[in-house]
């Protein structure tokens, strides 16, 4: 039966899907439609998988294995996943629909409104120097020896001392990604011209391997594709090809990384492409959490990883009892152990961390906030928050906000600074 309803379930979005693209194709430039792909890939094609390929065992994750078993849980994962399409469609409508300012339609982003920027010096500078930055804090590192091996965040030969001063230039990595990116929009040429090839890629290269990890090349892979998008050099179908396109690049060099790394050795492959590729796991544990709270319990208490949140600048040697992260959580959860630091975490989503903090109703709250984001950000006069909004849509639905919080910070100074819809005057004069 449940092989059945994986199958309908997966029909049904492929069919949400199908308009998103057909959406995308007559260039509707709305975020929720480019989220609403992730949302199939990421959600809705494990159900498939499950029919054809078979569950994962999930040997090293007996958390995922014991609720991915439960029958309950995956009829309301089923359900959760039904839910979210027509509910992302709905607010999206009646948002436009009843206030004035939406209804006038979102703001196009012309190349003409972007490069006003760049006549701005001061700009310029700043993002120079955003640039460039990971490479002169690397530079400063107690250790930079370390940063002449490719993924050496990964070895085990790291102290405390290190790791500590790489947080910071994983950090600032995120925030160069996310300036060259910008420099490449604001400019009059195009994504791929040799004036980028020259002065901003190269140091997006250089991020990814100071930071050590596959996000920064998704990252980067992300916003060439979006920015192209917004500057209407893909139409149509050229933006969905582009975007499978990148996906198929992305996976591609994970597969290489881990053979290089050894972070497969010894692993059931089909386990770690679904627990890379698919967040059904982590979002099934949530609900059997809920189903089956005295066997299973991810926070100790509603709200926690939110009061993480709000309290994420404070040094947790001044705070002994801070809250964790929230993967520490999940990761926790899922060896059914008590909450602890393990020095790495099971990659989460805010569909699952929504019902691990408000319950039941938390399936409400955690796609309501993504739509709401893409909204907000669609009709915000500032190129910048226009560039961001699509890819912090599509990191809240596959990572936990820690992992990209610099970005998500910037966005939201940004969008308050810019006026939100209200300023266009004075953001482009």
């Amino acid at each position: 039966m449940i092989e059945f309803i994986n199958l309908i379930t997966f029909i049904w979005l492929l069919w949400w899907t199908a308009l998103s693209v057909r959406r995308l194709c007559s260039d509707k430039k709305e975020s929720i439609d480019i989220v609403m792909l992730v949302l199939f890939f990421f959600c809705g094609v494990p159900l498939l998988l499950d029919v054809t390929l078979g569950k994962p065992e999930y040997t090293m994750q007996p958390g995922f294995a014991v609720a991915c078993q439960d029958p309950t849980t995956n009829y309301i994962y089923c359900l959760y996943m039904a839910f979210i399409p027509p509910f992302w469609r709905f607010v999206n409508h009646w948002v436009k629909g009843g206030r004035q300012d939406f209804k006038q339609g979102f703001i196009e982003i012309k190349k003409s409104d972007a490069y006003h920027f760049s006549k701005r010096p001061i700009i310029r500078v700043v993002l120079a120097v955003l640039l460039i930055s990971p490479i002169v804090v690397a530079a400063l590192s107690p250790d930079y020896m370390q940063y002449l091996t490719f993924a050496h965040v990964l070895r085990g030969s790291l102290h405390y001392e290190f790791n500590d001063w790489h947080s910071i230039v994983s950090m600032f990595a995120s925030i160069s990604i996310a300036a060259g990116a910008y420099i490449v929009f604001i400019g009059r040429a195009r994504i791929i011209s040799l004036s980028n090839m020259i002065t901003v890629y190269p140091f997006l290269l250089a991020d990814s391997w100071l930071k050590g990890k596959r996000s920064t090349i998704a990252l980067s892979i992300f916003l060439i594709i979006t920015i192209r998008w917004l500057k209407d050099e893909y139409k149509g179908r050229s933006l969905i090809f582009a975007l499978f396109f990148g996906l198929f690049l992305l996976m591609g060099f994970s597969f290489a990384y881990q053979e290089f790394t050894d972070r497969i050795a010894g692993k059931p492959l089909y386990d770690s492409f679904r627990i890379d590729y698919g967040r059904d796991g982590v979002i099934k544990m949530s609900i059997y959490a809920e189903l089956n709270p005295s066997h299973m319990k991810i926070l100790e208490y509603r709200g926690q990883s939110i009061l993480f949140y709000a309290t994420m600048a404070i040094p947790r040697k001044l705070w002994q009892e801070k809250p964790l992260p929230y993967a520490q959580y999940v990761t926790s959860a899922m060896f059914f152990s008590t909450p602890r630091l393990w020095g790495w975490g099971m990659t989460t989503s805010i569909l699952d961390e929504a019902v691990a903090n408000a319950g039941w109703v938390g399936m409400v709250f955690g796609p309501l906030f993504i739509v709401l984001i893409c909204l907000l950000g669609d009709k915000s006069v500032s190129p910048f928050v226009r560039l961001l909004t699509p890819l912090i849509s599509v990191l809240l639905l596959t990572v936990q906000i820690v992992a990209f919080a610099p970005l998500f910070m910037i966005w939201i100074g940004t969008y308050i600074f810019s006026g939100g819809g209200l300023r266009r005057s004075l953001i482009l004069k």
